[in-house]
């Protein structure tokens, strides 16, 4: 045998071992077992079984997360307020606070507008003198002597004023109407609400005078006044007839609850 031969047949030899220890490490890939007969997946038969499952799937109730197995997707939960009663006393409460700030801040605007209307008109007189070793006081304590008339309003303060006035208008208007009483309360209590009803509904009408009273370019000192000073006393009514509601319904519901209280026991 000759050289050439001998070393073909050494590396068709080494080819051979190297390829079986080569497949021997390859992983060995199982196919699942087929059962039951090939279905066209286009087929009716595939298309309906497919539907069913989703159907299943959809109609299938979702898990209770209860411990003690109940269902959860009805019924209220323990532990919170319910009734239409304890709702409407809070809403009331609530509305009856904003009130309080936006009658609050009407009630600046109108007096504001109001003292501005009202700035009377002087002449000073002269300070005080002294005649000998004795100090004589000027008249009226200040040497000025008011004139008896007023003095113009000025535009930037009166357009401030009603600027703010026009603006909290409507949101008082809002919030009286957004406001009721809550079932429930006593007699007192509506007789109270029959006063806060008649201020209240006697303020936006106010508020648009006055809105109307200091438009220029003629600004009257008179018309201002009136109109301003009507206003900030019907707010100072209300808000005092307000304080009394709320109190009143903050006490007839803790009586309310009390008397259940005792009832239950």
């Amino acid at each position: 045998m000759s050289k050439r031969t001998a070393l073909l047949s050494l590396l068709s030899v080494s080819s051979v071992l190297g390829l079986s220890l080569y497949c021997s490490e390859l992983p060995v890939f199982a196919l699942p077992p087929v059962t039951g007969a090939p279905v066209d997946e286009a087929s009716p038969e595939a298309t309906a079984s497919a539907s069913a499952s989703d159907s299943n799937q959809a109609q299938a109730p979702a898990p209770s997360s209860s411990p003690s197995g109940a269902s959860t997707t009805t019924g209220t939960p323990s532990g919170v307020l319910t009734g239409s009663v304890a709702t409407t006393e809070q809403t009331a409460e609530s509305i009856l606070v904003e009130l309080e700030q936006t009658v609050h801040h009407l009630k600046d605007a109108s007096w504001g507008a109001f003292c501005e209307a009202q700035r009377p008109d002087v002449i000073y007189a002269g300070g005080p003198e002294v005649i000998g070793g004795m100090v004589i006081n000027p008249i009226g304590g200040s040497g000025l002597i008011p004139t008896g008339g007023y003095l113009p309003p000025r535009k930037k303060w009166i357009d401030y004023y009603s600027m703010h006035v026009a603006y909290l208008a409507p949101l008082l208007k809002q919030e009286l109407d957004s406001f009721k009483m809550p079932a429930g309360v006593s007699s007192d209590t509506m007789d109270d609400y029959q006063e806060y009803a008649k201020i209240g509904g006697r303020l936006p009408d106010l508020c648009d005078k006055m809105i109307t009273a200091c438009q220029g370019p003629k600004y009257d000192n008179v018309t201002i006044s009136m109109a301003a000073g009507m206003l900030n006393e019907e707010l100072k009514r209300y808000d005092k007839v307000r304080k009394e509601i709320y109190k009143d319904i903050r006490e007839d519901y803790k009586k309310e609850a009390k008397e259940e209280k005792n009832i239950s026991k």
